[in-house]
């Protein structure tokens, strides 16, 4: 098997995973399936002021929208917030004390509204259509169940 080949493998997997626990938690709804797109989460956590603009400026360029942008500042000491200010309302900055990536991601969910999530740690950035094949194997996968 090819690394592409694998990596579309595991995509599907992982879609028919979250599509049966989105099924299994009451969480998928008839307009997902009518193609009507959920909001999906994006957070960036463990905040690097020096990376994290670039991820969250690589999340607003994604081709797939609507997408709620969360960032979860896990107590850094660095012009984070600063750098956040520049966002404006496209990112919800929450500020809270360190407690490790795991808090970070959990605190992040607790404040998100769609139905799906996705993950962005800081230092990292997404291609321009990443959430839209995401959500599109999400939605396919989900409809063949």
């Amino acid at each position: 098997m090819t690394d592409d080949e694998w990596q579309a493998h595991t995509t599907r997997e992982a879609a028919k995973a979250i599509g049966r626990w989105l099924e299994g938690r009451g969480r998928l709804h008839q307009p997902i399936r009518s193609l009507t797109m959920p909001e999906l989460e994006a957070m960036a956590s463990t905040a690097i002021a020096r990376f994290v603009a670039d991820a969250v400026e690589s999340v607003l360029a994604q081709s797939y929208q609507p997408v709620e942008v969360i960032v979860v500042d896990d107590g850094s000491t660095d012009d984070t917030a600063e750098r956040m200010a520049r966002f404006g309302g496209r990112v919800h900055y929450q500020r809270q004390a360190n407690g490790g990536p795991h808090r970070a991601r959990n605190a992040g969910i607790r404040l998100a509204h769609g139905e799906l999530v996705a993950f962005l740690d800081a230092d990292d950035w997404w291609l321009p259509h990443k959430l839209e094949g995401q959500v599109h194997s999400v939605l396919a996968t989900t409809a063949a169940l």
